[in-house]
Order: C-alpha cells, then structure tokens, then sequence
C-alpha cells in the first residue's frame, strides 16, 4: 500500500491499529468506502474544538491524540502511542477505534477489519469486481485510490518528490518506500530465518525460498518459477531472443550475464597470448 511505521507501544493501541507491514495509502488514496459515506463501527470519540478534522492543530480528547509535525512524511501523531500518520483522516480513524478493535470480518478467508469500507474493498479480492474503469485505456481496478495513481501513467504526474535525490513518483507510498534506499531501514523481517528486507514485496518472494512456492509458469514447457523475473528471463529460450552479441567473437547470448562469463574466455586467450 509498500512503508517505518512505529508499533502501539500503549493499551490504547494494541494489536490492529498499525499498517502490519503494509505501506499507508497516498495522500489522494483516502476512501470512507467507495460511493458509500461512512461505515458503521465503533463509537466515535469527541474531538475538540480546533481538531485534526477541522484543521487545527489541537487534540483527539478521548486518548489524546494530537496533530504534531512530527516529520514530513507522517507529521500526524498519536500522543499515547506515538503512532505516526500521513494524513488527520488516519489519526482521527485511529482515535476512533482506540482498542484494536476489527468488528468487520471477511466471510471467505476470516481477516477481520477495523471498518466496514476497508473490508468492502478486500472482498474484490475474492471475487475479482473491478468497479474503476479507466476512461483513457479501459483497464479496470478494485480501488478508486489506484485508478487514480493509475491516471498519473497517462499524465505524467509525479507529484511526490524525495528531497534527498529528487527523484519522483507516481504516489506517496512508493516515495515512502524509496526513502528507505537512503535510510538503510529494513523494516520487513523474515519469520523463518530472520533476514530482513527493505520492500514487503522483497520478503514476499523471500519467503517461497522457504515454502518452495512457485507459481509462475512457463505456458510453453510447463517449468514454474518463484519469481516473474526469472519466468521472462527463461521466456527467452523459447522466443530465441538472443540480444547481447559478443563483440569479439559475434556470438549472440540470451542473458547479459552469460556474454559477461563468455567474454572471460577473450580476456584469458589475450592474456595468455604474450610471454
């Protein structure tokens, strides 16, 4: 969604307030529910005069929560547990469910859910509806918020820049993701063997490494592959696309790194051809 997102530390924020691992939405990715106003759920608590919600930078008056630009990427704080937030929206939903609560269980798989618009939207993923159809190319999405970043690929837009290299993006949770390339954080660890990972999508196909899951296969000959990448590189058997020519010999090679280990043989005849 993704992207580090500090844990609840409090009894006000256990389990199910944070993202587990998922990056937060971009800023224009915030739904209440998708055509629907907003979801039954807990009880809302009280915000005072000059809250998050009406643009002030006072308190959540139930648990304290308080708008506190804590950094630039998620200056909306939760003064109890210190969870950090990109948008008030998330902080005042935050306030609302201040136990952990997830009263909205999905009836096929049994996740649950703090409101009822998140769990609306996780149920597309069983049955593949796909209500947001581009107007430009017709392709369809599950969410409004991808439809959306979707559009930037047809614009151009890349409204969200890293200050550290200036380099853009199409969504804010990709950005939050790239920051990591500069801080180092890793905030992704393996359950098995304890390796950490930058990007969630990393530990994903980590993690078939220990179940031997492959699930990508080779439509032509029927050989699976952990991982898309090594699919197409493999594809290449089969179409003979054989693009990296060897300069000194003209041999052609389907896969960079076999012309580099190829080229080794050049440099020992070379090498071996003076006294």
């Amino acid at each position: 969604m993704e992207e580090g997102i500090p844990p609840s530390t409090s009894p006000a924020c256990e389990a199910g307030m944070t993202p587990e691992g998922d990056l937060l939405p971009a800023p224009d990715d915030v739904e209440v529910a998708d055509g629907a106003g907003p979801a039954a759920g807990p009880p809302s608590y009280p915000l005072s005069h000059d809250s998050p919600l009406e643009g002030g930078t006072g308190a959540v008056d139930a648990f304290g929560c308080t708008q506190t630009p804590r950094s630039t990427m998620q200056p909306y704080s939760c003064a109890p547990c210190g969870e950090g937030f990109s948008r008030d929206e998330y902080l005042v939903l935050h306030a609302r469910n201040p136990v952990g609560l997830k009263p909205h269980g999905c009836s096929e798989c049994g996740k649950s859910f703090g409101t009822k618009s998140d769990l609306v939207k996780h149920q597309r993923t069983h049955t593949g509806e796909r209500p947001f159809p581009c107007t430009e190319c017709g392709k369809s999405f599950s969410r409004k918020c991808t439809l959306m970043q979707h559009y930037r690929t047809h614009t151009g837009e890349r409204p969200f820049t890293c200050p550290l290299c200036m380099k853009s993006f199409t969504c804010r949770s990709v950005l939050i993701a790239h920051t990591r390339t500069h801080t180092g954080e890793k905030p992704f660890p393996c359950t098995e063997c304890g390796k950490r990972f930058t990007f969630k999508s990393d530990l994903v196909n980590h993690l078939r490494t220990h179940t031997g899951e492959k699930r990508f296969p080779c439509s032509a000959c029927g050989r699976c592959f952990a991982r898309r990448s090594s699919l197409t590189q493999h594809w290449q058997i089969h179409t003979d696309a054989k693009r990296f020519v060897c300069p000194s010999c003209g041999k052609f090679f389907t896969r960079k790194y076999t012309l580099v280990e190829h080229q080794k043989i050049h440099r020992d005849e070379t090498s071996c051809s003076y006294p």
